[in-house]
């Protein structure tokens, strides 16, 4: 048998899991050494990331190889040039020929046939082959075109590669009768290195719309492939335009050094060419690939259906459990914001102003800024409610798309939760009205049990949008595993849930970390004064609050939550944040407490207040789990640092429109 499929490539395709192939050509002749393995490597971990398994296609002594452990990875990326052949379609058969010591890099072309022959739909890779520049002359056109005509496979791509004429490319792809779709807003089919073309095709919305299309074209049996243009990511565009002119230089120079004529050759002579003319070429060129590869393993995991979206598994020998390291309860909702542009707003009239509408809710944004911070994307997962309606839709396109979160936690619900938030003109929140009660139905006491028993997270972080019951079950599990946690208040309302609590089950809960703001902690403190009463010290009260220079009250109050709160990031707006934490574990008023001025914003900006204060506590679970000290072993300068930190995070979000910031 000639052709070897890798057990795990094996394993998904029997079980209908979602399966990426990848070229190898760009591995043997495509990028320098040792970026070539480093990029092969991580592709394969963009595609694990969202839930898909990778499947790197490769000839390697006579057998075609569909999928590559890292040492055939490592083969093949310091594979003899001697002995290493690039094998489109047309050069299979020769290089399986070839015998043992032979190495097939294969191309855009021979992988979609090796692909299809094994059964897998879905195909990412840098740039397609193309119509080369001045084929009405020399009739040099790439054979991935005529491959696309007649092989079932949808191809991710930067678009063709920039060396080619893209006009014509696509001319070409119409008369082969394959569709050809652009994820470029704009509607602009990608031209490699930047996200513009000149030329136009049909815009794909999402993911999801491009495996419904994938779909139909296989429910009418048509035998074409398909190619979907994903333009370079943000970052690399604003080297495009010098890569463009090195494109060109080198050309002119393979026209005039007759490169031009020598047929496979031309192609791996112009990309080295151009990577020695303009040094970022390389940067861009991995970047692309690795955003291709995510945004088709995206796509193969809506095609396969949610229950595979970013599911990381291990196996301990009774079946496959779901594992994490932060585990955020709460609520996930679409927030449509509306925000004045006029400081006085009057009643019973609209006002001038702009609305938008993102991805929210306390618990996503603090899982979105902790998933967003962590080196690890496969550690945070996020509990929350979502239904398959309008509103969970779009939070499921942004969590999967966006910020390429998993979404294997999410619970079923009868309705998606909706919160419509009102800003002033300097977006401080005026009003709100929060439809969250289905956070309460959904994440009872016994669904966070059982997500609790198949996740075994090592940190958790809760919101107040949680019923006081699950809340409790939380602390029970914490206590009994000894697990850090985080207690985001979310709102004056529902504050004081955590001390309900503690009621239900009769008895007083150290809890590691709060977040309140002011408000809240004046709400809480007033509950723990009445159901857990203590004596506070007078001048101790005083002389903090003459060393801080904040009122006598706050500082009264942050004291009376030690009670049931080990440490508080107190968050003041725009006077800062209080920490307040113990000396030891379990002896309350024995504390540090130090005032940390707020970030200077410049004035100029404009604010979003919306998920500040969450981007504020994901930014403290996320340095929290890259730290090897447990958590009750870090030094007060270290809760400082953990501040600056949060703060850092949090002006990102105040100065973006979305509640938290992509570049957070």
């Amino acid at each position: 048998m000639r052709l070897i499929v890798h057990e795990g490539v094996k394993a998904a395709l029997q079980a209908g899991r979602p399966v990426v192939a990848l070229e190898s050509t760009i591995i043997t002749h495509g990028l320098p050494r040792p970026i070539n393995y480093e990029m092969a490597v991580a592709a394969q971990d963009q595609i694990r990331r969202v839930g898909a398994e990778p499947a790197t296609i490769a000839i390697l002594d006579g057998r075609a190889h569909i999928g590559l452990d890292k040492s055939q990875l490592m083969r093949i990326s310091d594979s003899d040039p001697a002995r290493t052949i690039k094998a489109g379609r047309g050069s299979l058969a020769q290089v399986l020929a070839q015998g043992r010591g032979w190495i097939g890099g294969t191309t855009v072309s021979g992988t979609m046939a090796l692909a299809q022959r094994a059964g897998i739909r879905i195909f990412a890779t840098g740039g397609i082959g193309g119509v080369h520049r001045g084929a009405e002359s020399s009739m040099d056109v790439s054979a991935d075109l005529t491959e696309l005509g007649r092989t079932r496979v949808a191809v991710f791509c930067s678009g063709a590669k920039s060396i080619l004429d893209i006009p014509r490319t696509l001319e070409y792809l119409e008369t082969q009768g394959v569709p050809v779709y652009t994820f470029n807003p704009s509607g602009e089919f990608p031209c490699f290195y930047t996200a513009k073309s000149g030329c136009w095709v049909p815009i794909m919305s999402s993911v999801e719309q491009a495996a419904e299309v994938i779909a139909c074209n296989e429910a009418l049996q048509l035998q074409n492939g398909m190619v979907f243009g994903v333009p370079i990511p943000r970052e690399f565009e604003s080297d495009g335009d010098e890569i463009q002119m090195a494109v060109e230089q080198a050309i002119r120079e393979s026209h005039e050094q007759g490169m031009d004529r020598l047929g496979k050759q031309v192609t791996p002579w112009l990309l080295r060419r151009v990577g020695q003319l303009a040094q970022n070429s390389v940067r861009s060129n991995v970047g692309l690939v690795l955003n291709n590869a995510r945004t088709a393993a995206q796509c193969a995991v809506a095609l396969a259906g949610p229950q595979y979206s970013s599911v990381a598994q291990v196996y301990d020998g009774h079946g496959p459990k779901k594992t994490s390291q932060v585990m955020v309860f709460g609520c996930a909702s679409v927030d449509i914001t509306a925000q004045s542009r006029q400081k006085q707003m009057f009643a019973s009239s609209t006002t001038p102003g702009r609305i938008h509408a993102s991805a929210g809710g306390v618990a996503h944004n603090v899982a979105r800024a902790t998933h967003a911070l962590i080196k690890d994307k496969q550690a945070v997962v996020l509990v929350a409610p979502m239904a398959n309606d309008v509103f969970g839709k779009v939070l499921l396109q942004d969590m999967l798309t966006v910020s390429c979160m998993r979404t294997d936690a999410l619970a079923p619900s009868s309705h998606t939760a909706i919160c419509n938030l009102l800003l002033g003109a300097h977006g401080e929140l005026i009003h709100g009205i929060a439809d969250m009660e289905v956070v309460e139905k959904s994440l009872t006491p016994q669904v966070v049990t059982e997500k609790l028993r198949q996740y075994r997270p090592q940190f958790i972080a809760a919101d107040a949008n949680l019923s006081p019951a699950s809340l409790a079950a939380i602390l029970l599990h914490a206590k009994s595993e000894r697990i850090t946690y985080l207690y985001e208040p979310t709102s004056v309302k529902k504050c004081e849930r955590i001390i309900e609590a503690m009621q239900i089950l009769q008895q007083m809960h150290m809890v590691p970390i709060m977040t309140p703001n002011q408000y809240e902690l004046a709400r809480m403190a007033a509950r723990i004064r009445h159901v857990f009463p203590r004596v506070l010290n007078t001048m101790q009260i005083n002389n903090l609050s003459n060393s801080t220079q904040l009122p006598q009250e706050l500082i009264e109050d942050a004291l009376t939550m030690t009670v049931v709160a080990h440490t508080q990031f107190i968050k003041l707006g725009a006077r800062g944040v209080l920490l307040v934490t113990q000396n030891s574990v379990g002896q309350p008023y024995d504390v540090n407490v130090v005032h940390i001025p707020a970030t200077k914003i410049p004035s100029d900006k404009s604010l979003n207040s919306t998920g500040a204060g969450d981007s504020f506590a994901g930014a403290i679970v996320a340095h929290l789990n890259t730290l090897d000290t447990g958590f009750y072993q870090l030094t007060l300068q270290d809760l400082i640092q953990l501040v600056h930190r949060g703060q850092r995070a949090a002006v990102r979000s105040l100065t973006s429109s979305k509640a938290v910031a992509d570049e957070i």
